[in-house]
């Protein structure tokens, strides 16, 4: 690959992503990636969604790479960003399909001005389950809800889930940071 790739930055409620047709996908998608990602000397972004957009089945298949190279299986975050995207340049009906690596996420993208949109998806029920998120608990726990965790000699109730390929915390309490 050589010369200028042409590429969208999008983000939601949190992340944001470097979207890129994956027919400008190098060989090296791993040094690329992090690359395109570093927030210093790149674009900076959570990850890049390659995407194969296929009008013609009202679906566009999604790969996730993250920020360090490494594949992903789904990020809610980037499906809705990639929908929003696609309806934005008209490649696709508000009502579409994104392929995921864990299976197609059917969505319904509204548009609410400007390049504002909303999106509504099933990304399946989270995986709770201590050794499949993957955290180490010791003994392994059948859910991560409410656990309470010990950190820098305080207690702090924290819920952990897996929805997509990283892992993510909910803190339930908050303890303000000493001066």
């Amino acid at each position: 690959m050589t010369g200028p790739v042409p590429f969208a930055k999008a983000h939601g409620l949190g992340n944001d992503f470097i979207l890129v047709d994956d027919h400008h996908r190098p060989s090296d998608l791993g040094t690329w990636t992090r690359r395109l990602c570093d927030r210093h000397v790149g674009i900076g972004g959570d990850g890049v969604l390659l995407y194969a957009a296929r009008p013609s089945n009202a679906a566009v298949g999604m790969r996730l790479v993250n920020a360090d190279g490494s594949d992903g299986e789904i990020s809610g975050n980037g499906v809705r960003c990639l929908a929003s995207f696609m309806v934005w340049k008209g490649w696709m009906p508000a009502r579409h399909v994104v392929e995921t690596v864990p299976g197609p996420r059917a969505v319904d993208v509204e548009a609410l001005g400007g390049a504002r949109f909303r999106v509504v998806t099933d990304l399946g029920p989270p995986i709770l389950e201590s050794g499949a998120i993957p955290v180490t608990l010791a003994p392994p726990a059948a859910s991560v809800v409410n656990h309470v965790l010990q950190a820098g000699g305080e207690s702090v109730t924290v819920t952990q889930e897996r929805r997509t390929g990283r892992a993510a915390w909910r803190f339930r309490e908050a303890r303000p940071l000493a001066a």
